[in-house]
């Protein structure tokens, strides 16, 4: 006969089927997310190089940060996304675009918000007070794993805020995911992992050591293309087109 063991209860919460912050979504997948400030403790959106390196470099852009509102599934996960603070990049693509394309993310961050960016005087960019605590719809990407980097969502497209998104029809693709990352055999070893791992984050001026564990962020994308599920309006079917992002982004 054996004493029982009894786990007492605390604050710790997890709501059912909700799969943990760091669980991926197929492309297509679409959230309600919040602009933060760029880092965990800062107060404002840093502007830094849209490049390493390159065409590209000399554009500056918003190294913005979302956060999945609470109620959908990954709520309380960082997500990252470079707005350029231009109307046109340079060579995009991996080159597949050597004279570059439209800014979109450009575009499509700040219409989301209810900015007029065709205004002849020309766009005056908003105080970071501004944009801080605004809503947004992120339609997600899923990168597959390559090259030692470990699967992962991106951003995609940036649309206006309509609620919390239904995502019923990719619900089949999530759930196959989320299958195929309980499976996958634990490192260092044959036995299937007990929880899927956070995927790979990315924190502005660290390494992703340092970033805290209860939060896993993601990277901007370093390719951005029209995901299953989107539903462009007039103005982005161009957009949806011929999407992409430049070599070396952040």
């Amino acid at each position: 006969m054996t004493d029982d063991f009894v786990i007492p209860f605390n604050n710790t919460v997890v709501a059912e089927g909700g799969g943990g912050s760091g669980a991926l979504f197929p492309s297509g997948w679409k959230v309600l997310a919040t602009v933060l400030p760029t880092t965990k403790d800062g107060t404002s959106i840093t502007k830094r190089p849209y490049a390493r390196e390159g065409v590209n470099a000399a554009i500056t852009c918003l190294g913005v940060r979302f956060r999945i509102a609470d109620g959908q599934k990954g709520q309380g996960r960082n997500l990252f996304a470079d707005v350029p603070l231009a109307r046109n990049l340079k060579s995009t693509g991996n080159g597949k675009f050597p004279d570059g394309t439209p800014a979109y993310f450009f575009f499509q961050f700040f219409r989301s918000l209810g900015y007029n960016v065709d205004a002849p005087e020309g766009f005056k960019l908003p105080a970071d007070q501004e944009l801080m605590g605004k809503e947004v719809e992120l339609v997600l990407n899923y990168e597959a794993a390559s090259n030692g980097n470990e699967a992962r969502n991106v951003v995609g497209f940036i649309n206006k805020a309509a609620g919390i998104p239904n995502n019923t029809a990719l619900q089949a693709a999530a759930d196959k995911l989320a299958a195929e990352a309980r499976n996958a055999p634990a490192a260092g070893g044959g036995q299937p992992a007990q929880q899927a791992a956070a995927p790979t984050g990315w924190t502005p001026g660290t390494t992703p050591a340092a970033q805290p564990a209860q939060a896993p962020v993601q990277a901007p994308p370093a390719a951005a293309g029209p995901p299953p599920g989107w539903t462009p309006n007039a103005s982005d079917v161009q957009a949806a087109q011929q999407q992409a992002q430049p070599v070396g982004s952040f």
